[in-house]
């Protein structure tokens, strides 16, 4: 199944009772627990009171603390928690100043990790947990600078690991990482621990053995998100990067337990490309995913509101659409049509066939048989343009709650409402 997924909603804080409307949009929630933006009853419970089948995830940096949570510095001053440059600078990032970064390997600061996030999850009404940064490498270093001098954290200025007395290693990464999710999961017992892991299919393969097979395959890890799926900023991912991110989900079908679920990062906070819409883009993360994916696990798409704050066309009806759809079983792999410039990748289910093409090119297909669109017209061939995607349907239909659905989709095209 696609489920749907949001980004960091602690803005919910600042809306006054406007989350209602967004409470019945998605299917879970992934949320910050900030005491110093807290309120009263926990906005998990707020939630659920209007939509009581919604689960919300707690949002933990495993990184890092951030600056304005004053106490809890503190306190990771007090017992040294805080990783150090060779000079003896704390360490923060270029783009997210707020955060201190945390020595993963100490033992009690991992223990304190999994109480702090049991209370929480506990007091809180949250479902489980979403670590974020967990890499088991130096990539959770990406972005980071001693915060007096500004040099490069990832490959000047290499924080030290204060059981070795050395630079922090990959090895030392991946052992804290572990050690972390294993003591979260202790705490947590059969609530969902999750995780921010491979970033971009490209860093996927680049890390797979040494990393990423290892983290994923770990017993105690419920799941994790790739951020990076079909794009990166405001740019499209070239057909090559973006094949990486199809190819990591085969992966994830051909080694990891039904159990473990999956995040992708669709139209989320960090933009889409100029030469797109949100509803075009939404329909090339959500066929991009279908060509590799298997109905029998839980794969969520990852949205969130434009420039971080929420809007009028944030609960929209078409990505609420897609997530009707019924294709059925897919038949067979993905299989491509057209040339190196101009391709079309297709994938074909019980119910209807995906296509997307991530070249420049557009791509002509001549079907093998009569198909549907979404706007309910029949073709035989379909013209597909580059970094897009198609949906088709069989004549007997793959909309799960009938052609009223169809109707009413083309009704809200027709009326404007969808931007």
């Amino acid at each position: 199944m696609i489920g749907k997924f949001i980004s960091y909603n602690w803005r919910f804080y600042y809306e006054g009772d406007n989350y209602k409307k967004f409470a019945g949009c998605y299917d879970i929630i992934w949320m910050h627990y900030e005491p110093a933006r807290e309120n009263t009853p926990p906005m998990p419970l707020r939630l659920k009171a209007v939509a009581p089948n919604l689960k919300v995830m707690l949002y933990r940096n495993s990184r890092a603390i951030y600056k304005h949570e004053i106490e809890e510095l503190a306190l990771f001053r007090q017992n040294k928690w805080l990783l150090l440059t060779p000079d003896g600078e704390e360490i923060t990032a270029r783009k997210w100043t707020a955060q201190r970064l945390v020595d993963k390997g100490n033992p009690a600061y991992q223990a304190y990790l999994a109480k702090w996030i049991k209370t929480w999850v506990s007091n809180g009404g949250y479902d489980g947990v979403i670590l974020d940064d967990i890499y088991g490498n130096n990539q959770v270093l990406y972005d980071c600078v001693g915060i007096i001098s500004g040099c490069d954290a990832q490959k000047v200025c290499i924080p030290i690991n204060p059981r070795t007395g050395k630079a922090f290693t990959n090895t030392d990464w991946l052992a804290a990482d572990l050690q972390i999710i294993r003591a979260v999961k202790q705490a947590l017992g059969t609530k969902p621990v999750m995780g921010n892991v491979t970033w971009t299919g490209i860093n996927f393969w680049r890390n797979l053995s040494a990393t990423y097979s290892t983290l994923l395959k770990e017993p105690t890890f419920d799941g994790f998100m790739i951020e990076g799926f079909v794009n990166w900023g405001t740019g499209w991912l070239s057909e090559g990067d973006w094949k990486q991110s199809i190819d990591e989900i085969i992966w994830v079908e051909q080694n990891l337990p039904r159990t473990k679920s999956v995040i992708v990062a669709g139209d989320s906070w960090k933009t889409i490309p100029t030469d797109t819409t949100r509803d075009e883009f939404a329909l090339y993360c959500f066929a991009s995913l279908m060509l590799g994916m298997s109905p029998t696990r839980n794969y969520y798409i990852f949205e969130g509101p434009t420039g971080g704050v929420l809007d009028n066309n944030y609960c929209r009806v078409f990505s609420q659409w897609l997530h009707t759809l019924n294709f059925g079983n897919p038949l067979g792999a993905y299989y491509t049509l057209g040339v190196t410039g101009a391709k079309v990748y297709i994938r074909e289910f019980e119910n209807g066939m995906v296509l997307v093409n991530p070249t420049i090119g557009s791509v002509t297909v001549n079907l093998p048989k009569i198909y549907r669109t979404i706007t309910g017209e029949s073709v035989s061939t379909l013209n597909v343009p580059g970094h897009r995607a198609a949906l088709l349907f069989t004549v007997s239909g793959a909309i799960e709650e009938g052609e009223s659905a169809l109707l009413e989709l083309m009704a809200v095209f027709a009326s404007g409402v969808i931007q």
